[in-house]
Order: C-alpha cells, then sequence, then structure tokens
C-alpha cells in the first residue's frame, strides 16, 4: 500500500499533466491515475471515493505547497499546510 506522500506525489503528477498536457490520450492517462490515487486515497483515509475525487478534481494547475502566514502564528513563522 503507498503511503500518503507516495499519494500526495501520484496527485501531483497527475494534476500537472493533466494541467500541460495536449494530447487526448495523455489527458486519458493523467485522468485515470487521478482516479486511481482517489480511489486509494479514500481507502486509507475511509471517506468515499467520490468525496475523494471531487477534492481532488477542485485542484487545477501545477501543484505547489501552500505557505500560511500572518497574526494567528504567535512567532510569524510560515508553515506549510
Amino acid at each position: 500500500m503507498p503511503t500518503l506522500a507516495q499519494l500526495r506525489e501520484f496527485q501531483s503528477i497527475a494534476q500537472a499533466g493533466l494541467t500541460y498536457t495536449r494530447d487526448p490520450y495523455d489527458r486519458e492517462r493523467f485522468a485515470r491515475l487521478r482516479d486511481l490515487t482517489a480511489d486509494l486515497l479514500a481507502e486509507q483515509t475511509g471517506q468515499s471515493p467520490a468525496t475523494v475525487a471531487g477534492l481532488l478534481e477542485v485542484e487545477e494547475g501545477y501543484l505547489t505547497p501552500r505557505w500560511m502566514f500572518g497574526p494567528s502564528y504567535s512567532t510569524n513563522e510560515a508553515r506549510c499546510c
């Protein structure tokens, strides 16, 4: 069973592929990779596959880390979400 970090990498590859490919056959492959990743994530998290797939489909573009800054952190240090 893949780890969550590996599944996140699979999702990243699928998302980048869907963003940048122009070939319809490659688009199908990357969409299938995203669907398989959603199924595995659902299995590991106990969520329904439809819920996880919906969350992954919302993400668009190249996947980058998200950093949070702000007054809610007492040290004003960056934290990755």
